[in-house]
């Protein structure tokens, strides 16, 4: 829990739990003091510290080809202290000053999150010093491609991650990506830095999972590149359906959320055609439920669905949502 000190620096914490505790504060322009205290049971733990002065890093932010950037936003990596993060934003000529960093090693990032464009660097801070960064962007492209089976059958919905190699300062959307295929199994991927790139691929609702595609070396900024999977790592199922109201038209764009728990988490949404129509393929063998929704529709929910045999594709044939009052 995070409390302020009053005008006399003093502050008062209730509902600790008896035992060891570690005490953190740190003022604007300070580095971080820390002490633990022992709080009995009952009582009263007191904790008195005292403040240091902090560091501070001024630099300049420029593209590849040296032209300075302005806007770009440069702070720590992550809350290191628990207590502040501070940043800044590079002026008119690229430059920037950041006070209150604390005194150690720290990871600082500058981004331009316009462009998609980011860096990191790693600097040793000593107190009342002021460091000196000069980041870089480097030189950004576009990654396309096509996933697809090995007959050639373009795989809609499916995760595709890239992940920079070589490239240690690359930071953020310059670092990685994840992207889902479009219909036609197309994917994109801007702002990726000149260098190699390792693409891997996963079925829907299945990101966390291993992968079952891979492609190494890729460069950005060339042709587009294709990713194929073997049939015996594409899973077999799919579920399709007509979604209408009462009277029997269809309902376009409404959303069939596809969720499965065990013995595979699986969890994606497909959307209706114009006419009703939708299809959620590649699903492996579970129990699924299907939660239909469509604005000023009830919602419908279809559970414990059953699990799929090798090469089924169920046809849930006409759903009918009802008006909402």
């Amino acid at each position: 829990m995070r409390v302020r000190t009053d005008a006399a620096g003093r502050f008062r914490v209730d509902g600790v739990e008896a035992g060891l505790v570690r005490v953190r504060a740190r003022a604007l322009g300070s580095d971080l003091a820390q002490v633990a205290v022992q709080v009995p049971r009952g009582g009263v733990g007191v904790a008195r510290m005292m403040v240091g002065a902090a560091a501070r890093v001024a630099g300049i932010v420029r593209r590849a080809d040296g032209r300075t950037v302005a806007g770009a936003r440069i702070a720590l990596e992550y809350d290191v202290d628990g207590l502040a993060r501070t940043h800044a934003t590079s002026d008119e000529t690229g430059h920037f000053e950041l006070g209150g960093i604390p005194v150690g090693r720290v990871v600082l990032i500058a981004e331009l999150e316009s462009e998609g464009l980011a860096v990191r660097t790693e600097l040793e801070t000593r107190a009342e010093r002021e460091e000196w960064w000069e980041a870089y962007f480097p030189d950004a492209a576009t990654l396309t491609g096509v996933v697809m089976d090995e007959d050639g059958y373009p795989l809609a919905g499916w995760y595709v991650r890239r992940e920079t190699v070589g490239v240690e300062e690359a930071e953020g959307n310059m670092a990685k990506g994840l992207e889902i295929t479009d219909t036609g199994g197309t994917f994109r991927f801007d702002g990726c830095p000149d260098a190699p790139q390792t693409l891997t691929v996963r079925p829907p609702g299945q990101w966390f999972l291993s992968p079952v595609g891979r492609l190494d070396g890729v460069v950005p900024g060339r042709d587009a590149v294709t990713i194929r999977v073997a049939m015996d790592a594409v899973p077999p199922g799919a579920f399709r359906g007509l979604v209408v109201d009462a009277d029997g038209q269809a309902i376009g764009g409404a959303q069939v959320e596809v969720e499965a728990l065990t013995p595979t988490f699986v969890h994606f949404t497909v959307e209706t055609a114009p006419d009703g129509r939708f299809q959620a393929e590649h699903l492996p063998p579970s129990n699924y439920t299907l939660s239909i929704t469509a604005d000023g529709f009830v919602l419908l929910a279809l559970d414990e669905l059953n699990a799929f045999q090798e090469g089924d594709q169920r046809d849930l044939g006409q759903l009918e949502l009802k008006r909402a009052d």
